[in-house]
Order: structure tokens, then sequence, then C-alpha cells
């Protein structure tokens, strides 16, 4: 595998779904004693114990999860120009049915990724700052930004909802409407909760004799999985059972829609969480996803058309809705996000894992250009329905001006600020003089 490790300063990775100072263990094959490090493991573990170097940081998980918040930006962007879809609030009269693939491509596989990260780091996070550390950490980097986010960027957006669909002004007694949304905070929110459980299991599996003896044929059971890339059929049951009560088939959710997720939708979230824990915890298969991804991406290739028409006839308005019709869709959907998921995983391992300067600050603002970019995107979407261009040329700039505009921002007011070390961890700014100015230590 191409994958190398870097041991600088401990800069902070410091995204939503991972630590501050976000070292991961190089994916060395994981000795027996890593394997069977306890549950009730704490910080003090030497890099030894753990099996590989954990002052090493893999950077292609680091350029794995810059992309997947970006890409959050331009699945909102690409809304407005859908074909025969009703739940966003700006439609534009120029529309692509490719804006329908693009869509479904990324939305398939992109949270579902984003939680196998968030576990891949909670773990690391929790072996390197026992489970108190951890608590805290989670608290900062994901409780404080969602409730700053719910309480601002949330009403924003949603009097821009209203605007949109000129049900402003508002009555006195229908403000508290703005709240009563997560909007594009919901993952942080998932997150969170997810987390929350995660610190009330590994404060009781210590207690429970059955969870230590498990850890040996769990183990082995996932290196079965990930042996053969086939064998993430195994993985399917669990997400068709979860999506299969949902109206909307395929998917487990609306998300954004409500301010509380249904239960559903954690253990959902929750079961691609858990596996990246276990994928920490045998690191070791990072070189073996790096070196199957191409029969990932073939599984995922093959499994996406079949998701996609399948979804669409079901929801065809007078079309028949067999059970048979229902279960391909939920089976090539759950298909799909792991193939996916697995695939781009095994492809940064092993092609995208240079780490420069710019490629870290990317890295560090992709989590600040999430947050923040969702009611700018909807402002910029109303202001270029009157345009008669094509809906690709506005796609574009819509993309293009919120990094034009978030990225500096980012610079300016949030990187050296309260808010970034919310976000990131504290940053240094470096001097006018310094020939690496985007080059930032933990002070």
């Amino acid at each position: 595998m191409h994958a190398h490790a870097h041991v600088p300063d401990p800069h902070s990775s410091a995204g939503p779904d991972s630590p501050a100072a976000a070292s991961v263990p190089a994916p060395a094959p994981v000795s027996a004693t890593a394997a069977d490090v306890p549950l009730s493991t704490t910080a003090d573990l030497s890099a030894a114990s753990l099996g590989a170097p954990t002052h090493h940081r893999l950077h292609a998980l680091d350029n794995l999860r810059a992309i997947v918040m970006l890409t959050g930006i331009t699945q909102h962007a690409a809304l407005s120009y859908v074909v025969s879809i009703d739940f966003w609030p700006v439609y534009d009269v120029s529309r692509s049915f490719g804006f329908n693939i693009l869509v479904g491509i990324t939305n398939g596989f992109r949270s579902h990724l984003f939680f196998i990260l968030a576990g891949f780091f909670a773990r690391l996070l929790w072996l390197r700052a026992g489970l108190t550390g951890f608590i805290r950490n989670r608290a900062e980097r994901i409780g404080l930004p969602f409730v700053l986010g719910t309480l601002t960027l949330v009403p924003l957006s949603g009097l821009i909802r209203l605007w949109a669909t000129h049900q402003l002004p508002l009555a006195p007694g229908q403000w508290t409407t703005l709240f009563t949304r997560s909007e594009h905070f919901w993952f942080l929110e998932m997150l969170l909760i997810i987390c929350a459980l995660a610190a009330l299991i590994l404060r009781a599996a210590p207690r429970i004799p059955l969870a230590q003896r498990s850890l040996r044929p769990l183990d082995a059971a996932f290196d079965w999985l990930l042996a053969r890339p086939w064998r993430i059929v195994a993985l399917v049951p669990v997400g068709m059972l979860l999506m299969w009560a949902h109206q909307n088939v395929g998917l487990v959710h609306h998300k954004g829609h409500d301010l509380t997720p249904p239960p559903r939708a954690v253990l959902y979230y929750g079961h691609f969480f858990l596996l990246g824990c276990w994928l920490h915890r045998r690191s070791h298969h990072l070189q073996t996803l790096a070196q199957s991804y191409l029969s990932y991406l073939l599984l995922a290739v093959l499994s996406f058309p079949v998701f996609g028409i399948g979804y669409m006839i079901y929801h065809t308005p007078g079309h028949a809705q067999p059970l048979w019709l229902k279960t391909l869709v939920i089976a090539a959907s759950a298909l799909y996000a792991w193939a996916a998921a697995f695939a781009l995983i095994g492809f940064f391992i092993r092609h995208v894992h240079s780490h420069t300067p710019r490629i870290r600050y990317l890295a560090d603002a992709s989590y600040w250009c999430y947050i923040a970019h969702f009611p700018l995107v909807l402002w910029l979407q109303i202001l270029m329905l009157p345009w008669e261009v094509n809906c690709w040329v506005k796609f574009t700039l819509n993309v293009l001006l919120n990094l034009l505009i978030l990225l500096p921002v980012y610079d300016l007011c949030v990187r050296y600020t309260w808010l970034g070390r919310i976000l990131n961890g504290p940053r240094t700014r470096p001097a006018k003089h310094s020939p690496q100015s985007t080059h930032t230590t933990i002070t």
C-alpha cells in the first residue's frame, strides 16, 4: 500500500469525526496483543500495545473526511435542479435528470461513509484520551456546534425557506416553527447521540464478562467479513430491517426534517459507526480495503442502477408496489452504501494519501464550510431563479461562490478565534514572513 505516515507536531484534524489530534495507527498488521485490547483500556496504553505507532497520521482518511464534508455542499446545491422531487423549497425552471443521478450517487453513501469514519476516529480518541476525555471532546467538538447551529443557522435557513415559499411575515406564535427542524445539523445530532450511547457501553462493558469473551469471536467475524468483497452482502439484512418501515423506500428517514431522529435511524447509522470502530480495532484491514477497492467499486456500480431504477418505478404514481420490488430496492440501497463506502476508503488509502499544508488546511476548513453553507446555498438558489442560463452553470456557480465566500471567512473570522478552537482545536496564526503560512501547530 502506498499510504505512508508522517510525524509532525501533533496537528489537529479535529472535524466532528476525528479527535483534536487525529493520529491514527498506520495500517500495519495488528498484533495479537492489539487485537485483544480490552474494553476497559484507557489512554495509558503504549503504542506497542496498540500494534502501531499512535502518533502517525493516516492522511488518506483526513483527505476523505474533507471530501465527504464538501460533497454535502454539492448535494444541497444540486437539489434545486432535480426532476420530479418535491421536498426542496427552491426549484429552478431549468432542471436536468443528471442531478437526480448526482444526488442519488452521493446521498446513497455519503452519510454512511461519514459514520464509518466517525467510528474509526472515535475509538482512536477513546484509546488516547480515555472515556472522560472522549466525552469532553465530543461535547466540545460536536455538542457546542450543534447547539450554536440550531440556535442561529437553522432558524436563518428556515426564514430563507419561508421567503422562498412566500410565507413571510410570520405571525407572533409561529416563530417557534423555525426551531422544529435540525436541517443539515442532523448529522451532528445523530453523531452526538451515537457517541453518548458508545460512552454508556464503554462504561458498562468492563463489568460484563460476556462483553470481554465476545471480542475474539467478533474479531474473527470481522476478519471473515472483509476477507472477500462479496461477503459484505452479510451486512445488507441489517440495513434492510431498519429501512423497511420508512415510507420512502430505500431510505431510513428524512434527514433534517425533524428535531429528533427516530430510533431506527440511530440504530441504522449506529451500525456504520460500530463497523468504523472495529475497522480501527482491526486496522490492518485498511490494507485489505486498499487492495480490494476495485471489487467494491464494481459492486457499487452494479447495485446503484438496481436501486435507482427500482426506486423510480416503485414511486411512480399509480404504479403497483409489489413486495418483491420493495425488497429489491431496499437490498440494493443497503449494498450500494457499503460497497461505495469501502471502495472510497480503499481508493483513498491507496492513491490519495498525500500530505501538504494546503490539503491539511482544506481538511480543517471543510467542517466549517459544511456547517455554514446551507443558508448560503438556499439564498444563492433563490437569487439565480430568474437567470435564463443552464442549470449546470447555476449549480457550478453556487458551489464555487460558497467556497469563495466560506474559505476566506474561515481564515479571517474562524480559524484563529474561539469558534475555530471549538471546531478544530487551537491554532497559532503563522508569522507573516513564514514561507509556509498555512502550516499550523497546536499551541
